[in-house]
């Protein structure tokens, strides 16, 4: 019997040193007892042995910053329809999406064994989405020099009624550009190059897609005080966080002298790093109320990508040659690409809850609350659009920005 009893104490000692396991709580199994309010005029103490919380909700998460679906701020001289030119300018910007709402849901569960347990924390759920149907957009882009005598790959030959038997001679020199006065194709060794002009891009079509989503886990280590302030429990926490915010802007076009043209561009900024929280709670009769701060030394390994074609139905034989029309790009030639760039940035974060829990029963209650969530440091993917042609490209001094979350939650809580 004493070579028993010797046994079961050392079993004891090493269940004592397991750090993911409560070894000093009975869970009795009956958590749907009613509950009992009274305390004998004692604070209630915090809760002990396992728990599990379930939250639900809308999540609000704001848009990108404002910036123009094209070369930001980019103007450029092309031709007018009705002859000569005019100035042409972006007509839309990211200011068309809303801090529209994704709905999400959070689970933690974990244990309390005395005065100290752990916490394991995983957000997901669905992106928000948001999906554009546009006309007659007009965009501008960077044209770098790359044709003969310096034209660039938006420039062509016009003729300002495609009927008539006309070419405007626009450098005034009295040679046409590529057709003679009676409309017959010059040699093509004779083409007045001066007489080139800068085309327009104006879609007639575009649809623009913005897809957002979060998710992330988190292992806490925690620290629960005895009852002070009128029956209030602290808990500190501490430990690591990861969580993923990812990006995709999409863009597809028709119409226009760049017929059938897309580019997609997706931004994946994964952050990790060390966490402190803080959580206050007091309970009063059947109600406890809450609040918890976090804050997340993070760093973000951010990823972006794009990949994409312009002008695809542009015929490449065709390119500075007698057989382009007027009035297209007389080199331009389609163009597919594959883009990607990866950076790191520090990108500190930090959440608020607030909740208020009615107790069912002895272990069961249910809850509701807000939350919200503010991050800096994140990578935008309509904002990484570098617009120059061909091969458009991803912007690398725009990719530090901030984003705020918040939502109204609605769950429950077991044993917490």
């Amino acid at each position: 019997m004493l070579f028993l009893a010797s046994a079961a104490d050392a079993q004891q000692a090493n269940l004592q040193n397991t750090p993911f396991h409560p070894v000093e709580v009975d869970q009795d199994m009956q958590s749907f007892e009613r509950f009992d309010p009274s305390t004998f005029g004692e604070p209630t103490p915090a809760k002990q042995g396992y728990f599990f919380s379930y939250e639900r909700g809308d999540m609000f998460i704001t848009r990108p910053k404002r910036v123009d679906i094209g070369k930001e701020g980019l103007t450029a001289p092309v031709a007018s329809p009705g002859g000569g030119t005019r100035t042409a300018r972006n007509s839309l910007n990211t200011g068309l999406f809303t801090a529209d709402d994704a709905y999400f849901k959070r689970i933690e569960f974990g244990f309390v064994d005395g005065r100290d347990g752990w916490l394991v924390g995983i957000l997901g759920g669905q992106p928000q989405d948001q999906i554009m149907d546009l006309t007659n957009v007009e965009i501008v882009f960077e044209d770098p020099a790359t044709g003969p005598l310096g034209a660039g790959h938006l420039d062509g030959f016009i003729k300002v009624n495609p009927g008539s038997a006309t070419d405007d001679d626009l450098d005034g020199d009295g040679t046409f550009g590529r057709y003679d006065n009676a409309g017959n194709l010059l040699n093509q060794a004779a083409y007045d190059f001066d007489d080139l002009l800068r085309l327009p891009v104006l879609f007639s079509t575009m649809k623009v897609r913005n897809k957002s989503y979060i998710d992330g886990v988190e292992l806490m280590r925690l620290f629960v005080s005895r009852p002070v302030l009128h029956g209030s429990i602290l808990e500190l926490q501490y430990g690591v966080r990861f969580f993923k915010f990812r990006d995709r802007f999409n863009v597809s076009t028709t119409g226009g002298i760049l017929d059938e043209s897309f580019w997609n561009t997706l931004a994946d900024n994964h952050v990790v790093g060390p966490q402190i929280a803080m959580k206050w709670y007091k309970r009063s009769e059947r109600w406890t109320l809450s609040a918890e701060g976090r804050f997340l030394a993070g760093f973000n390994s951010q990823s972006l990508s794009q990949r994409g074609e312009i002008g695809s139905n542009i015929d490449p034989l065709t390119a500075g040659t007698a057989l382009r029309p007027a009035n297209t790009p007389a080199f331009f030639e389609p163009v597919s690409f594959n883009n990607v760039w990866s950076t790191t940035e520090w990108a500190p974060s930090t959440d608020l809850r607030v909740n208020v829990n009615y107790h069912l029963t002895r272990d069961v209650s249910l809850k509701v609350g807000w939350t919200g969530m503010y991050s800096w440091g994140i990578a935008r993917a309509s904002n990484a659009v570098e617009y120059t042609l061909p091969t458009l490209g991803i912007r690398r001094d725009n990719n530090r920005e901030s984003f705020l979350t918040n939502a109204v939650t609605f769950g429950f809580e077991w044993n917490r």
